[in-house]
């Protein structure tokens, strides 16, 4: 299955004015003509995860340290638009995907954000 090219908008990068911690916070807004399902198929594979976050790996009464914890829900219910949350969370630092396609739109919208801590 390849993924169309996406678009790269408005991305964006700053200090995350945080005090006492040295940290940048960055966000931009990527579209793509696919499928916000295939979006998500697309970022499944590449964290390794199922529907609900768990790692792939992962076998019956076994516990992978990955460091990472992932979330992913489908907040669409049983509307036509699509609306998706991705989140990543690790030790020192956090990014959040919103996929979205209003029902009728010719683009998926991905919004990425990501704090990342570079030091206490």
């Amino acid at each position: 299955m390849a993924v169309s090219r996406s678009k790269f908008n408005g991305a964006e990068s700053s200090d995350a004015a945080v005090r006492d911690v040295v940290a940048i916070k960055s966000k931009a807004v990527l579209t793509t003509p696919d499928s916000a399902e295939k979006v998500m198929d697309f970022y499944r594979k590449k964290l390794n995860v199922d529907a609900e976050g768990r790692n792939l790996d992962e076998q019956e009464g076994e516990r992978i340290t990955i460091n990472r914890a992932v979330l992913i829900q489908d907040v669409s219910g049983d509307r036509s638009s699509k609306l998706y949350v991705i989140a990543i969370n690790e030790k020192r630092s956090s990014t959040t995907l919103v996929v979205s396609r209003p029902d009728g739109d010719d683009v998926t919208r991905i919004a990425w954000s990501n704090y990342r801590q570079l030091s206490p």
